[in-house]
């Protein structure tokens, strides 16, 4: 019994904390009411040249000020030769999601191309640290939550929570 209800707490906690309910969405920085809030988590950002430099998700960039500032990439990905020793960076699954070469540049490795012992060949685009004024930006991709769809999973992960203690309780009366 006590594993069943422990069960049912945990099936709730998990649809309660589930982030199926935030996503990443465009918004032109010139059409905004006001100003985002200092430290506002940024994932791509749009020139108004028309160049697009992204941000990764476990470093997004953040708004500080009037900049938006952080580790971006090009997304335009070119051959790139760089030479050793290397350093892989890799995400919590294993894969490979950064190089960084025998002079400390650090890189968004999409492919590798060729590698020898000291020499490597990869498709990939350069991470630079950048600081981007609002002005020269015409649109950003930034997290957005759905209060409403929120709201709905948080009341129907209790409901079908109290639904199956109530089928607990009343097999548990049968036996």
């Amino acid at each position: 019994m006590a594993r069943k209800i422990s069960a049912l707490f945990t099936l709730a906690a998990f649809v309660l904390f589930s982030t199926s309910c935030m996503t990443w969405g465009m918004k032109e920085v010139r059409t905004l009411p006001q100003s985002l809030p200092e430290n506002t988590a940024v994932l791509s950002v749009v020139m108004n040249s028309g160049q697009v430099i992204k941000f990764t998700k476990s470093q997004p960039g953040r708004i500080r000020g009037n900049a938006i500032v952080g580790t971006g990439m090009d997304s335009a990905a070119k051959q790139i030769d760089i030479t050793g020793p290397f350093t892989f960076r890799s995400a919590a699954d294993g894969t490979a999601i950064g190089v960084v070469d025998g002079e400390g540049r650090a890189y968004a490795a999409r492919k590798i191309l060729s590698r020898d012992e000291n020499r490597m060949t990869i498709l990939a685009s350069e991470l630079n640290e950048v600081s981007i004024p609002l002005s020269e930006i015409h649109s950003i991709e930034v997290k957005k939550t759905n209060a409403v769809l929120t709201t709905v999973v948080v009341i129907g992960g209790l409901a079908v929570a109290i639904f199956i203690y109530v089928i607990i309780l009343i097999n548990q009366d049968k036996m």
